[in-house]
């Protein structure tokens, strides 16, 4: 957020890009919540919950003609393996969505594709 703030106010050079994102979002997919415990696997905050809120923000900011940060295929498979790696309910299918996601977002940036790693 404060690189946007900063680029709005004039300073392009920390205008964030996709590798900036990205960057995000695979440090939230392999950050683990050391308060969480086998016994009590759900925390205050979803790690992988925030992983897909970076790349939900980088679809916004994209459909918004921001194009210096278009979700690609890394943004995608980061935001899976938040979701394989969490231990919350509903994690496969929270995954699977990500991955259906991916794939509906190929339509609009053909770049952006299903990779086999996506599938492991």
């Amino acid at each position: 957020q404060r690189m946007e703030d900063a680029a709005r106010s004039g300073n392009e050079k920390l205008r964030p890009g996709t590798n900036s994102f990205n960057t995000i979002i695979f440090g939230w997919a392999n950050c683990r919540n050391p308060k969480t415990s086998e016994a009590n696997t759900v925390t205050s905050f979803s790690t992988a919950q925030r992983a897909e809120d970076i790349l939900n923000h980088m679809i916004q900011l994209y459909e918004g003609g921001y194009g210096a940060a278009v979700p690609d295929s890394r943004s995608f498979s980061g935001v899976i393996q938040a979701w394989v790696h969490s231990k919350e309910p509903g994690a496969a299918l929270r995954a699977r969505d990500a991955l259906f996601r991916q794939d509906d977002f190929n339509a609009i940036d053909d770049s952006v594709y299903v990779d086999v790693s996506n599938l492991n």
